[in-house]
């Protein structure tokens, strides 16, 4: 159950934090952040469309932390992890208000390759002492513990990544921390009451993340585990009803025989313990 690629949260990480800027720099880019949001998310161009669009905003905006840590987004997420990196390192020069992302976003800038399997021993080892060091100055800095604890959960660091999850979760509630809690307190702890709980948060928080198939299966199979068959099978009715093409996902077909074990397995301790009343 947890040999799932985890990094998808990751990539769309820093296209989630349009609210966080102070209100000079809200006045200066929020046009611009709307309308590429609206580009990325809504339209759904392709992201160098964005990058374009976002690298022609005006001056006023463009000499903003938030300029640059938008501009590093879209380089990651186009795996320009060297432009990303840099883009992050001049919005160091801007403003403060930033600074504890743009540096935690360095961090992730060795992170997201490490994850994908480049180099993985030396770009490991560069984002952890990124975050590391961003951490020893922002211990409690939410979007700062957020990466982190999705770094950790992707190396199966479990209670580590539930521990700066947490922090970050209690520090500001946010759809990331929730959904890697989600899947951490099913996987790891197997507490599917806690997923559940969580999961149902996570949800409600999700707006753009409208498919997040590690986590829904995270809910799915924690309704399953408390013995609720009939709601587990109804969310994944619903999820394939949203998006069929999760059919064709082995991840999704793996649930399904998961649960269908889970049931036969019930029905059989059932039949025997109505056997054994008569």
């Amino acid at each position: 159950m947890n040999n799932r690629k985890r990094f998808g949260a990751l990539v769309t990480a820093t296209f989630a934090l349009s609210a966080l800027s102070n209100p000079a720099l809200a006045d200066a880019c929020d046009d611009q952040d709307r309308t590429l949001r609206d580009m990325l998310f809504v339209q759904q161009l392709p992201v160098v469309e964005g990058l374009a669009y976002w690298k022609a905003a005006p001056e006023g905006c463009s000499d903003s932390g938030f300029y640059y840590h938008k501009l590093g987004g879209l380089y990651l997420n186009l795996k320009d992890y060297e432009s990303a990196r840099k883009a992050y390192q001049q919005g160091l020069i801007y403003d403060d208000h930033f600074r504890p992302i743009l540096l935690a976003s360095i961090g992730e800038s060795y992170a997201q390759p490490a994850m994908r399997g480049d180099n993985v021993e030396h770009n490991a080892r560069l984002a952890e002492e990124h975050y590391q060091s961003t951490l020893e100055t922002y211990p409690d800095h939410y979007i700062v513990t957020q990466f982190y604890a999705s770094f950790l959960l992707h190396f199966e660091r479990y209670d580590e990544a539930i521990e700066y999850a947490e922090r970050s979760n209690r520090a500001t509630p946010n759809y990331l921390s929730m959904r890697n809690l989600t899947i951490l307190y099913m996987e790891h702890q197997n507490a599917p009451e806690k997923a559940l709980a969580m999961g149902e948060l996570a949800m409600k928080n999700m707006g753009h993340f409208n498919t997040d198939l590690e986590l829904q299966l995270a809910i799915i199979r924690a309704y399953a585990e408390i013995g609720n068959f009939r709601q587990s099978v109804q969310e994944m009715k619903t999820l394939v009803e949203k998006n069929n093409k999760v059919l064709d996902d082995p991840r999704f077909n793996d649930m399904y025989a998961y649960i269908r074990e889970l049931a036969v397995e019930a029905d059989r301790k059932n039949a025997a313990a109505a056997q054994g009343e008569r």
